[in-house]
């Protein structure tokens, strides 16, 4: 599972701006760490910088999010892909290991994978701990 909460090509929200995509994420710049390194472009054409975790005002609270806010809070959790059961995608069970091909079939509880053990599109299925819809050795 990625470490990083945000990545470039994300649909974000917030409050302030409503909708709006990751155009970047510059975590350097010509003054060292950069303190606003995510970059936003809004659907109102607004574009804004934030923490790494979200933040507009590096000592304010997060504000961008995967949904919209609720009277209970918002989202910073990485929504699920919607991927059809039997749709081949790349899985491995470690950091260090190799990427292998695998027809998915479901998400279980822990949010991880579970693809067909054998290149059939049914039977038992194995959890795998990272995936990639695209292939990720290019």
């Amino acid at each position: 599972m990625n470490k990083d909460i945000f990545k470039i090509k994300d649909r974000v929200y917030c409050c302030s701006n409503g909708w709006g995509n990751i155009v970047n994420i510059i975590l350097k710049d010509e003054y060292g760490m950069c303190k606003y390194p995510i970059v936003v472009s809004f659907d109102n054409n607004n574009i804004q910088n934030y923490t790494i975790d979200g933040r507009y005002i590096i000592d304010s609270i997060p504000t961008l999010s995967f949904t919209e806010y609720t009277l209970s809070g918002f989202s910073q959790k990485r929504p699920l892909p919607n991927i059809k059961s039997g749709t081949l995608i790349y899985v491995k069970s470690k950091e260090n290991s190799i990427w292998e091909m695998r027809y998915f079939s479901h998400f279980n509880s822990n949010n991880f994978p579970c693809c067909f053990i054998t290149q059939n599109k049914k039977g038992p299925t194995n959890i795998w701990e990272h995936y990639s819809l695209t292939n990720p050795l290019v």
